[in-house]
């Protein structure tokens, strides 16, 4: 089910026809482990909090065809969610957090010029977090832009600590001490593949769980 947007409202519809040449939910890639940390090594990153396992997403898109705007909702994996079945408690927080942030994300996608993307978003404890920004297959914005563009509308995730990834960075992570204790995920300040020339559209971004 795909939600229509408004001036006003957004409220389930059915797909319009057409649909299946329009964009499609992409599953978010699985991060890279520990064992990658190296590839990290003299780049600028982003240490922060490990988003958990329970992840949604929002691909929002504008079919030309009508001049609406789409958003459609799905899983980590890319399948879409219906929500009319079993309608649970999951994703009756899912369906709110679309009605009462959907417009904030338009508007904020009109101003500085998205036409469309994919939203990842974690549920910790009944809080909504946006994780990652898809723009293309192969292209995430950077965490700065995410943290930068839209906690004013959202909550994001708790940035530990931004460095340049070294061999003494390295050991520390790998030791469970000072701000990378715990489970965390480090990313690259820019967007990177995890490898440029194999066409498989993975982000270079590591998790370390404990």
């Amino acid at each position: 089910m795909a939600f229509s947007q408004s001036a006003n409202s957004t409220e389930p519809t059915t797909p319009p026809s057409g649909i299946y040449k329009l964009p499609k939910l992409l599953p978010l890639p699985e991060y890279l482990d520990s064992t990658h940390l190296p590839m990290l090594e003299n780049i600028v990153c982003y240490v922060q909090d490990h988003p958990g396992n329970d992840i949604f997403t929002l691909l929002v898109y504008r079919d030309r065809a009508d001049d609406s705007v789409y958003i459609l909702p799905g899983e980590r994996d890319g399948r879409t969610i219906d929500f009319n079945s079993e309608f649970d408690d999951r994703k009756k927080l899912i369906a709110e957090f679309i009605r009462e942030k959907s417009l904030d994300i338009l508007n904020l996608m009109r101003i500085v010029k998205i036409e469309q993307a994919q939203y990842y978003f974690s549920i910790d404890h009944g809080k909504v977090i946006l994780q990652d920004i898809r723009t293309a297959v192969n292209k995430f914005m950077g965490p700065g832009f995410v943290r930068d563009m839209f906690s004013t509308i959202v909550s994001v995730p708790n940035i530990r600590k931004i460095e340049i990834i070294s061999s003494n960075s390295i050991e520390a992570i790998m030791k469970n001490t000072g701000n990378f204790n715990g489970d965390i995920i480090i990313k690259p300040s820019r967007f990177r593949l995890y490898d440029e020339i194999i066409d498989d559209n993975v982000p270079l971004v590591v998790e370390c769980l404990r």
